[in-house]
């Protein structure tokens, strides 16, 4: 109804063997992809759809009720574009459905543009390469990053996760993670508006954007309300005292939240974990840490740091 409310054509199949016929017959510009499906689970439907030549190109967006960090990283590593969460906003869901369509469009623009130079190459000119220049740097923008935000995306954050594990473990140095969520953000959007809810996040995100001046410290956006801050080289001790000086910065700010039970203002839940990584444990474990921190913050009222 969602997307049918946006003029959006929508075809539905009520499980994964209908699903592919129904796709294999006519591919779609985009696939919504649930995990739980009657027979085949959509991490089969998903690896299927990825070896076909006809469908492995189409973004898929996995929406679940599963909010566990390893099903969402196996999502991305089986070729997902994005991964929502139920119960989902219904602005949040169209903004992700509108982002990869503009990044499919665009990538095949720039497949025809690059076809089509291959048989006109003697007459490229230079506004042509600025063009095809232009096509790809936006394709990269897309691609990695949050259109909200404009900080890194979950998936860039993933890659990059595994990459300073690998050098922070061979450095023998500390890996620290910050992981923070707006407090009651969604009964914030059923009191002001999902718009109202938007400009939160974008300030929230540009908070956490100028909290972080290290050339290795990673800012990025997770899902709705949720961020994360990768800190190579960090011990616990100054990850800590960055939450803590996110959480007064944010207290300045004074956003009003009279729908909040936490407090008047926007407020946000941290979690915090640091470690020496080694090869015998694997990067998404202090991610997992992390979360559970987040979640404990959560249980204890909100509005609060829980280290680990």
């Amino acid at each position: 109804a969602v997307l049918l409310d946006k003029d959006y054509k929508v075809r539905k199949a009520t499980s994964g063997e209908m699903a592919l016929k129904s796709i294999d017959a006519n591919p779609p510009d985009l696939i919504l992809l649930d995990i739980m499906m009657p027979g085949m689970n959509g991490y089969d439907v998903c690896e299927r759809l990825k070896s076909w030549d006809n469908t492995r190109d189409i973004p898929i967006i996995f929406i679940s009720a599963l909010d566990d960090t390893e099903m969402k990283v196996q999502a991305f590593e089986m070729g997902a574009a994005d991964y929502v969460t139920k119960p989902f906003e219904a602005q949040e869901v169209l903004m992700r459905v509108k982002t990869q369509l503009i990044i499919s469009n665009q990538r095949k623009q720039l497949l025809t543009y690059q076809k089509n130079q291959g048989n006109i190459n003697s007459r490229v000119h230079s506004q042509s390469l600025e063009e095809l220049t232009q096509a790809r740097k936006q394709i990269s923008v897309l691609q990695w990053t949050d259109p909200l935000t404009k900080l890194a995306n979950r998936k860039i954050f993933e890659k990059y996760l595994h990459k300073q594990w690998q050098e922070c473990g061979e450095q023998k140095t500390d890996l620290s993670i910050v992981m923070a969520d707006i407090d009651a953000l969604r009964a914030y959007n059923l009191a002001h508006g999902y718009g109202a809810g938007d400009e939160v996040i974008k300030k929230v995100g540009g908070l956490l954007k100028k909290s972080i001046n290290h050339p290795k410290d990673l800012a990025a956006r997770f899902i709705a309300g949720q961020f994360i801050l990768l800190l190579p080289t960090t011990d616990g001790i100054e990850a800590g005292h960055l939450a803590h000086l996110i959480r007064d910065e944010l207290a300045h700010l004074q956003l009003p939240h009279k729908s909040s039970t936490i407090n008047s203002y926007i407020t946000m839940s941290m979690g915090t974990v640091s470690l020496v990584p080694n090869h015998n444990a694997m990067a998404l474990s202090l991610l997992s840490a992390c979360d559970q921190a987040l979640e404990e913050a959560k249980r204890q009222g909100g509005n609060c740091i829980v280290k680990r």
